[in-house]
């Protein structure tokens, strides 16, 4: 609880600052990206839209996706660019549309710790995150087999002066720690190979979304 009305004053404290903490072209896009119906909803029925999306129906079997929080949001995250999905296959993820109680820094951050439900088979995710000195990164995954009622985490590998990667593990959810503690993911085996952060061109998710 103490974490979470942390984060939330520090999210409040520098609204003020947004345009100095936040990367602009992040916001542009965050803007532009379809958002969810969520009128009439508390902000957790937020979340769990935001995790249901692509699965329809009550007994649809799923894989669960997320990203791996390589920092916190109080310990300096609101100057990055956390992993989230932004695309399967030819599906744009839908966001959660900010609110007066969640801001934009704050709204991205949960967005991108909750697990969200794909169908199971073969599909093509595009990751967004990562991103520096007001510099969105798009990295597209290979197509990978995501198995029914498995767990699945992209990873960074970050490498000073460039040649970070991103790889995608199966990994076992600890209930013991929230969704921001790394030690929540206890990380098997990875099912794909790495590839380069920011390998998707920038520009083609401009050209859909930037009028």
């Amino acid at each position: 609880m103490i974490r979470k009305i942390l984060a939330v004053l520090i999210t409040v404290s520098l609204t003020a600052c947004t345009a100095f903490t936040s990367p602009t072209t992040q916001r542009g896009r965050d803007s532009s990206l379809p958002l969810l119906n969520v009128d009439g909803t508390s902000y957790e029925q937020r979340l769990d839209k935001y995790a249901n999306q692509f699965v329809s129906q009550d007994n649809e079997e799923y894989a669960t996706v997320r990203g791996y929080p390589y920092a916190k949001l109080a310990s300096g995250v609101f100057a990055t660019d956390p992993l989230r999905v932004v695309k399967v296959d030819n599906q744009w993820v839908k966001n959660i549309p900010i609110s007066f109680n969640i801001g934009h820094l704050l709204n991205t951050y949960r967005m991108s710790i909750t697990p969200i439900k794909i169908p199971t088979g073969n599909h093509q995710l595009l990751i967004t995150g990562t991103g520096w000195e007001n510099k969105a990164l798009y990295t597209q995954l290979p197509v990978i087999n995501y198995e029914s009622g498995k767990y699945y985490v992209f990873k960074p590998n970050f490498v000073k002066g460039g040649g970070s990667t991103l790889e995608v593990y199966e990994y076992e959810p600890d209930s013991r720690f929230e969704l921001d503690d790394k030690d929540g993911i206890v990380l098997k085996s990875p099912v794909s190979e790495p590839v380069a952060i920011g390998n998707y061109d920038n520009q083609k998710v401009a050209d859909v979304f930037v009028k």
